[in-house]
């Protein structure tokens, strides 16, 4: 019999399950019976075979279990442990039929009805399984291992009902389970970049906005601020365009807004700090979303800028949430600049749940440390939604690698990257502050002997894997920004006229949507994937980097310009993307006239006089302008030199971005204390 519901515990004068026709006080009610020195030997003998099992002898142990049941032939714990074991040799119905039998006697515990549920699943009785998790939950409400199993039950039936959706919330609910371990629930659940985006949108919709709520409401900020970090990461970009990332954030944004608003509701004023007689101080908050990735390499880089500014017309403070990167710590170090790390005023951020007390420190730091204005150089958006709206500091600056629809009423300025020039843009009724993306020269900033060692490693590579290969198409982003049909198809039609072009492609695991959408092209066998890799050496790798499109590359595509390698950009999205922000200067639409007059040199054809960079504007335009790179070399060579110049003039010099976002900064903050 499968359990589907809670058993009725058997009465003394009902007839015994285990089949004898005696009734239960006489029979299998045995405990009662059974001399005491038999227990302690039954006890003696369960112990010495649970040893072997956990040792991994599972022989040894099932010839104990067994003669255990020759001496009691009805004893839980042995039939349950032999269902383990026949679990574990993947006998999966011996293993439902030796639990249950555990269960039909006397046994209550929430670890065997987990095991059973487990056994369940492997037999493909998918809703049994979810009834025995279930029942274990109800014996023991924070028992994270039941809840882990129940989602990826539910994964694997690829079907969220009523019932299953309760016990996870209960779940998220738990005190007992860590908020990163809640967070492992929902990844085994399937809310990650991999699933479908239809699963996805039935979490977000059944699971994420529901538990978001309600862990702001329980006070459980970090739960709710790892809800928003594991939809940034998976839903929020399927697709990756502006459009979904907006849509996403419009229904979560309120609710830590409102978390944050709520916060301060007790709070006293900001002491406002004097400037009059000495420099404003201009604090960075580090949070859990930039510990590593591309919020952390521009934050560094801006650091590395504002240290060549003679006079820096502020000083400057970090602060970290919880820990920091060795590379931020070190750049700090080199370059004077304070750290105040969290983490050794309040312990490690992981083992509190509640966020806000960390928040409530770093108000009062912010306050002792007399800072005139804090930035928030946000990659999710619940941080500086709900941290903002607590008003952590006198001035509040929000930075982005990128226009994003956020706004948050305390929030006194926006500054996003981009802009190859210091200047301004409205952005959905919003004005923000755009400057040059800080983005230091990985070809020269350690010496010229590395970048001789990187051009050999380059050569060894081509010869050794692509060398049947004429041309090295590539697209240096995530996966998930190839994700997208109107690609694929430009990327086949290229591929199909050049017999002799291979295509990379990148990032931490394979999509299986964008090696489908290859195959149906019937491409897949010259689109390989290679992983994570040192950009460094496969900028200059490939021939030509094909802009990602309708959401663009911006980092990566920066680096191939770096390494002199031509690239294709298309300008549908006005707002982000390399070519978007490069092309008005080009065309007198942005920057000074001394600033247009040399990008528009550097990328004069020099023979024609035409403008070299290639920006499409249609898919047939973007696949004729790759078509050029791949048929005229000396072209391609003469674009990847001017984008290498523009580099340098533009990015590689590490004042000019930062005296171009002091600028912003110090703007801000006069325009705020005007108020």
């Amino acid at each position: 019999m499968i359990v589907a519901e809670k058993k009725k515990k058997q009465g003394r004068n009902d007839p015994c399950a285990c089949g004898s026709g005696k009734k239960y006080k006489k029979c299998c009610n045995g405990i009662i019976r059974v001399p005491e020195s038999q227990h302690m030997r039954i006890s003696s003998l369960i112990q010495e075979a649970l040893e072997y099992h956990k040792a991994g002898d599972l022989e040894a142990a099932e010839k104990i279990y067994h003669h255990v049941l020759s001496l009691e032939k009805n004893n839980a714990d042995a039939l349950h442990l032999l269902g383990e074991i026949a679990y574990q040799r993947k006998d999966y119905e011996r293993a439902v039929d030796l639990i249950q039998q555990a269960i039909d006697i006397n046994q209550t515990s929430s670890v065997v009805y987990r095991n059973l549920g487990n056994a369940l699943r492997e037999t493909g009785k998918h809703e049994a399984a979810l009834n025995a998790f279930n029942y274990a939950i109800d014996l023991k409400p924070d028992y994270l291992s039941a809840y882990e199993n129940l989602a990826d039950t539910i994964k694997r039936s690829n079907r969220l009902d009523e019932r299953s959706l309760i016990y996870l919330m209960k779940g998220f609910a738990q005190k007992g389970i860590r908020p990163e371990s809640k967070y492992g629930i929902l990844v085994m659940l399937g809310y990650v970049i991999e699933s479908s985006c239809e699963w996805n949108e039935t979490i977000f919709e059944e699971c994420i906005l529901p538990a978001t709520e309600d862990a702001l409401d329980r006070g459980d900020h970090l739960f709710a601020y790892y809800l928003n970090a594991l939809t940034a990461v998976s839903y929020a970009q399927q697709p990756h365009t502006s459009e979904q990332w907006r849509e996403c954030h419009a229904l979560t944004n309120p609710m830590y807004i409102l978390a944050g608003e709520k916060l301060s509701e007790n709070l006293e004023d900001l002491v406002l700090p004097d400037v009059s007689r000495e420099l404003p101080v201009l604090g960075f908050i580090i949070d859990l979303s930039i510990g590593s990735g591309s919020g952390a390499v521009l934050l560094i880089n801006l650091l590395k800028g504002f240290s060549k500014l003679s006079p820096l017309p502020f000083q400057v403070i970090v602060y970290a949430l919880d820990t920091v990167s060795i590379e931020m710590q070190n750049t700090c170090a080199k370059i004077g600049v304070k750290i105040v790390n969290l983490s050794t005023l309040r312990g490690k951020l992981s083992l509190e749940t509640d966020l806000s007390q960390r928040l409530l420190t770093l108000r009062a730091e912010i306050q002792n440390d007399k800072v005139s204005a804090l930035v928030y150089p946000g990659t999710y958006e619940a941080f500086p939604c709900m941290a903002a709206s607590m008003g952590l500091a006198p001035v509040q600056i929000y930075l982005s690698l990128g226009f994003r629809s956020i706004f948050v009423p305390k929030i006194g300025g926006y500054v996003t990257t981009g802009s190859p020039v210091k200047s301004k843009k409205e952005f959905e009724g919003r004005w923000w502050r755009t400057a040059p993306i800080p983005h230091a020269d990985i070809y020269s900033e350690t010496g010229n002997p590395e970048a001789d060692v990187c051009d050999e490693e380059v050569c060894q590579i081509r010869e050794k894997n692509f060398s049947r290969y004429s041309v090295i198409l590539g697209t240096l982003a995530r996966p998930q920004k190839i994700e997208n049909p109107l690609f694929i198809k430009a990327l086949a039609r290229l591929l199909r006229a050049n017999s002799k072009a291979i295509f990379l492609w990148f990032g931490p695991k394979e999509l299986s949507g964008v090696r489908e959408m290859m195959e149906a092209e019937g491409i897949s066998d010259r689109c390989l994937f290679q992983g994570w890799v040192d950009i460094k050496i496969y900028a200059k790798l490939i021939d030509i980097h094909m802009d990602s499109f309708p959401f663009p590359t911006a980092l990566a595509m920066y680096d191939s310009m770096s390494a002199g390698t031509a690239g294709v950009w298309m300008e549908e999205d006005s707002d982000i993307g390399v070519g978007s922000n490069v092309m008005p200067l080009l065309r007198s639409e942005l920057g000074t006239k001394e600033e247009q007059i040399e990008a528009q040199e550097m990328y004069r054809h020099p023979e024609t006089g035409k403008c070299l960079a290639l920006c499409a504007r249609s898919t047939d335009e973007y696949i004729k302008y790759v078509q050029r790179l791949i048929d005229d070399i000396p072209f391609r060579n003469a674009l990847g030199d001017a984008g290498r110049r523009f580099m340098k003039r533009f990015c590689h010099d590490p004042r000019i971005a930062a005296k171009a976002y002091a600028a912003h900064f110090l703007e801000i903050i006069d325009c705020e204390s005007k108020r």
